[in-house]
C-alpha cells in the first residue's frame, strides 16, 4: 500500500457519496488484518474492450432460445460498446464467499436446485451439483 497521507479521507458521508457517484471507484479497507484493496485498474484498448465484450455477450446468451451477439450488426455494436470502459484489474489477493442459499430452508434449496436440473434457457445442472454439494442434497 502506498503512503499518501494528502489521500486520507476519513468522512464516512463522502465515502458514500463517492461510491454511489463512482461505482468504479477503489476502496480500501482497515481490518484486523490489516489494510485490504489498493486496485490499479488498467482502461483496456477500444479493439481489446469489443472483443472481451463480445466473449461476454456470446457467454450469457448461447444459450438462451434467440441468443444475441455482437456479430448479428457489428457496426451497431461497435457504435453502442463506445459507450462501454473495460477495466483489467490484477488479483494479488482475494477472499472468497460461496454464497449457495446456505441460509435457506432445506426445501426452498431442493425447489432451486429442481428448477436449475430443469429444461430452460436459465438451467444450470453445474451449479445445481454444487449446490448439492455445498448443501449435502442426495440428487
Amino acid at each position: 500500500m502506498r503512503y499518501t497521507p494528502h489521500y486520507l479521507l476519513n468522512d464516512p458521508d463522502e465515502v458514500k457519496r463517492l461510491i454511489r457517484e463512482n461505482p468504479w471507484a477503489t476502496i480500501v479497507s482497515s481490518t484486523s488484518n490489516g489494510i485490504v484493496a489498493s486496485h490499479y485498474p488498467e482502461l483496456l484498448p477500444e479493439e481489446e474492450n469489443f472483443d472481451i465484450l463480445g466473449h461476454l455477450v456470446d457467454h450469457f446468451e448461447q444459450r438462451m432460445p434467440q441468443p444475441m451477439s455482437l456479430q448479428i450488426d457489428e457496426s451497431a455494436a461497435r457504435h453502442i460498446a463506445t459507450g462501454t470502459v473495460g477495466l483489467r484489474l490484477r488479483v494479488s489477493r482475494f477472499d472468497v464467499r460461496l454464497k449457495l442459499s446456505q441460509n435457506r430452508d432445506p426445501a426452498v434449496v431442493e425447489r432451486i436446485v429442481g428448477h436449475l436440473e430443469a429444461d430452460g434457457p436459465y438451467s444450470s445442472a453445474p451449479l445445481a451439483a454444487e449446490m448439492r454439494r455445498a448443501h449435502a442434497v442426495a440428487p
